[in-house]
């Protein structure tokens, strides 16, 4: 046996601005899958004959890594099967490949999100959405990744384990790297509380 794992856009799926999704196809003994990437794309941006979108900004290197994940976690969940050695089919890689509607929970959140956001991936959008809510950066696609990780997650007690499935880190240690900037934030929130009392107890305004 042995699986194999492309990308394609699915034109048949095409919005009336031409935008495509691009889907995911697992094939193994003739049998086969199809899952949604999340990702939109029109042709001129996807690479047909590599299966990578084309570009080199930060976005474009986010979008090709998730797709090099996709592909990796299905090989795995193949190897895992294999592994075990009792009969499996194609169907029996992508329920463990989705790992059972229990798990999904805040999975199902953040990428319903990233997908939204994927979906209408442009600046002019992004731009619009920072005017709206008075933000002065400039977003994409690492930052919201980075607020999500920092501010929505870990800062309200969502497990580090938990965080970095979410993110689709290969290694705690790169998610580790968020939890350090939280904790250097409630530091310095800590300093400044401290200074403010101080200040407080020797009757100076604050």
């Amino acid at each position: 046996m042995r699986v194999t794992v492309s990308f394609q856009l699915k034109k048949s799926k095409s919005r009336a601005d031409g935008i495509c999704p691009v889907y995911g196809r697992c094939t193994m003994n003739g049998q086969r899958f199809e899952i949604s990437t999340g990702f939109f794309l029109s042709s001129e941006m996807w690479n047909e004959s590599k299966q990578l979108v084309k570009g080199r900004t930060e976005d474009v290197r986010i979008m090709n890594n998730r797709l090099d994940k996709i592909r990796t976690r299905i090989q795995d969940n193949y190897n895992q099967l294999e592994s075990i050695g009792e009969p499996f089919d194609v169907l029996s890689i992508k329920e463990r490949f989705l790992g059972g509607r229990k798990e999904k929970g805040l999975l199902e959140v953040f990428d319903s999100v990233v997908n939204s956001i994927e979906a209408r991936l442009d600046k002019d959008y992004l731009k619009e959405l920072a005017d709206i809510c008075g933000i002065q950066k400039n977003l994409s696609m690492h930052v919201a990744r980075h607020t999500f990780a920092t501010s929505v997650t870990l800062t309200n007690g969502v497990p580090l384990e938990t965080v970095s499935r979410m993110l689709g880190h290969t290694s705690l240690k790169t998610t580790q790297i968020y939890a350090r900037i939280v904790d250097s934030k409630i530091s310095n929130d800590m300093n400044q509380l401290k200074i403010k009392l101080e200040k407080a107890s020797r009757g100076i305004a604050v």
